[in-house]
């Protein structure tokens, strides 16, 4: 393990040189926000500019992204459960770095043979936040749940941290994959008529990136300190996909190129040193007040 710490350890350093930090950009504090709504404030911002998405034109290694919410790419892959205490039910025993623990078992169509549990929601925000952001849904992840409450009418929406470090160790992210794949199953085995979405913010779209079978900085760099892609039966459970900052669309692997397809949407602002080429730090704090938050919550709300 010392060995692949100092090998990722490395490869950011390497990334930092050539086009900006990998994953480190320093994350947005704000108030949480699970089950009630009562507004995020943005974090610090730069002046709003013009928005891309899967990362700029001069991208490494792929092609621009696309006009805003386009989602380009189709394909489709994919458990066990874990709750934090924030879930709707009875909440589980999660833990990062731990084994996933087998949860309901489910048929080899995906239909789940679990009891359901009571009040499920009639969809669910699974969100990871970014490097050093405060425990819960960090700003990005607030605003971005309260948007698209605001968008479905009167259906219940409920939302979950992923449970893991979103520290400056980078392989401590594979923690946050296994916990996600873990609600992704508990949900889908009780509750299977809840409409999933998954989410992330810089370090935390490199989490939903490893759910997707994306390596997180590159495909030299490859899967190491990766997590297992979601298991194929359980991707037909994921309704939607919205990742900001995304540090594999740098390296021209946007997750809209992944089995999540047009289901998923990766934006990047214009200048963000994580997820293209640019070199502007302060647009990487900008996904809020930038409005790139709305865009994505109505992209969502078309698919849930």
């Amino acid at each position: 393990m010392n060995l692949l710490r100092g090998l990722l350890a490395g490869a950011v350093a390497v990334t930092a040189l050539v086009g900006g930090p990998a994953w480190t950009a320093a994350g947005q504090p704000g108030p949480l926000d699970t089950d009630h709504d009562p507004g995020a404030p943005p974090g610090p911002v730069a002046a709003p500019g013009p928005t891309s998405v899967n990362g700029d034109a001069s991208a490494a290694g792929g092609p621009a992204g696309g006009p805003a919410g386009t989602p380009t790419g189709t394909t489709d892959r994919p458990g066990t459960g874990s709750d934090t205490g924030h879930g709707v039910g009875d909440p589980g025993t999660p833990g990062p770095g731990g084994t996933p623990t087998a949860g309901p078992a489910a048929s080899p169509s995906g239909t789940a043979t679990a009891p359901r549990r009571a009040n499920c929601p009639d969809i669910e925000v699974i969100f990871a936040r970014g490097t050093d952001d405060s425990p819960g849904l960090g700003t990005p992840g607030t605003a971005f749940v309260n948007a698209l409450r605001s968008r479905v009418g009167g259906r219940t929406v409920h939302a979950y941290p992923v449970n893991y470090p979103a520290s400056y160790d980078f392989l401590a992210a594979a923690d946050g994959a296994t916990d996600a794949t873990n609600r992704v199953a508990e949900t889908a085995a009780q509750c299977p008529d809840t409409k999933l979405v998954l989410g992330g913010y810089s370090q935390g779209a490199a989490v939903i990136d490893m759910l997707a079978g994306v390596p997180p900085l590159g495909n030299k760099i490859g899967f190491v300190g990766s997590a297992p892609p979601l298991p194929a039966s359980l991707v037909p459970h994921v309704a939607a996909v919205a990742v900001f900052g995304n540090p594999a669309a740098k390296f021209g692997n946007p997750i809209t190129n992944s089995v999540f397809g047009g289901r998923a949407i990766d934006l990047c602002k214009d200048g963000d040193p994580i997820c293209s080429r640019g070199r502007n730090p302060f647009a990487h704090d900008d996904y809020v007040s930038a409005g790139l938050v709305e865009q994505a919550a109505d992209f969502v709300a078309g698919r849930v």
